[in-house]
């Protein structure tokens, strides 16, 4: 039992659903389906042995992770070498993320947040069929809910805690997000000012904590 028998099962299992969904790309753990405005990511998230121990599963054993991918919204980061994020995003740089959770009762391991894969992988087809279910059931249906920008904008303003996004409304990485979705609809009354303003605040971090850094460092 290896991971390359965890990929073969996903790949035989998972990826033919996904592809009747517009799924195109695939890695070994990972799937991407684009569209005009977004980038929909699929992740099969492994361990490794430091994880695996602190979680309390085998390495075999898999979180299923989603996210969404907004192309109006300029990476922060672009890379310098391989692959451009805002091409071919992976799951961690996602605007909107979510994990699924087993429909399966495991007592080896009760959280539902992840597979628990039996070392000889005796019930890994099992797990995959869960985790097949939950993203037929959970998985797409939360894609389809966000199709529309217009509702992810109504959503990155009017909620002050959006599970999705791991920051508050009145965050300069929330009003970044806001001012750009904006932007790709056409509105005049928000885009520049919150752009500005986020763009703003980062710089002041930014500085702040290179500052603190340069403090820090031994004469």
């Amino acid at each position: 039992m290896d991971s390359k028998d965890v990929a073969r099962v996903i790949k035989h299992e998972i990826w033919p659903l996904l592809k009747r969904e517009g799924f195109k790309e695939f890695s070994t753990k990972s799937a991407w389906r684009h569209s005009p405005d977004q980038i929909h990511v699929v992740n099969f998230q492994s361990f490794n042995s430091y994880l695996a121990e602190g979680v309390g599963c085998t390495t075999f054993s898999f979180a299923l992770n989603l996210g969404i991918f907004f192309r109006a919204i300029p990476f922060e980061y672009p890379a310098k070498n391989g692959t451009d994020p805002s091409l071919k995003p992976q799951e961690y740089h996602c605007h909107f993320r979510h994990r699924l959770l087993k429909g399966i009762h495991q007592p080896m391991l009760p959280r539902r947040d992840t597979w628990y894969v039996e070392p000889e992988g005796r019930n890994l087809k099992h797990c995959v069929d869960d985790a097949r279910t939950a993203i037929v059931l959970e998985g797409l249906p939360w894609f389809g809910r966000f199709e529309s920008m217009e509702y992810v904008l109504s959503q990155l303003i009017e909620q002050e805690d959006l599970p999705e996004v791991y920051a508050t409304r009145t965050s300069p990485a929330r009003r970044r997000m806001i001012g750009y979705v904006a932007r790709s609809l056409g509105r005049t009354d928000l885009p520049e000012r919150l752009i500005a303003e986020a763009e703003a605040e980062f710089k002041e971090i930014e500085e702040s904590v290179y500052s603190t850094a340069r403090k820090r460092r031994p004469k």
